[in-house]
């Protein structure tokens, strides 16, 4: 793939402006707190009990589902729910359930936002999940995130 303003190989582009091609470039966003608001208070508790672990390009990172009045949710790995005794463990079944009332509401609730040339997006990533919306898988995307505490 090419960077589109050097025309170089998106890998060797060392451009500060450098961004996907439109194709590649939407996401959808969802707030929150109107997804939560919308789950029953069975799916809520069933969600508090869980952990997301992310396995990705920078490590692994396992965390509470929900954290704080927001959620933390990771899009490659797995689902667990540690450190319960065995009368709160919930059943698969349940885990099931819970997770797809929450991802309807994800899907229902999410607002695209499209790249533009040099545009700049910022948002918190507990109050706002945060998907790609693209059929291709572009392994030579660069992204820059900054964390801010």
């Amino acid at each position: 793939m090419q960077c589109i303003f050097c025309k170089a190989r998106s890998d060797l582009c060392r451009s500060s402006e450098h961004i996907i091609p439109e194709s590649l470039g939407n996401i959808e966003l969802a707030d929150v707190k109107v997804v939560l608001a919308a789950m029953s208070p069975n799916s809520l508790r069933m969600l508090s009990k869980l952990h997301s672990h992310y396995v990705g390009h920078g490590g692994r990172f396992s965390h509470p589902i929900l954290t704080g009045g927001g959620m933390l949710l990771a899009s490659r790995g797995h689902v667990t729910a540690p450190d319960l005794y065995l009368d709160q463990t919930p059943s698969i079944r349940e885990i099931v359930e819970a997770l797809t009332g929450l991802y309807q509401r994800l899907d229902d609730d999410a607002v695209p936002y499209k790249w533009e040339k040099g545009g700049t997006l910022i948002f918190d990533q507990r109050k706002f999940m945060h998907r790609r919306n693209s059929a291709v898988i572009d392994r030579d995307r660069k992204l820059i995130r900054m964390w801010f505490n």
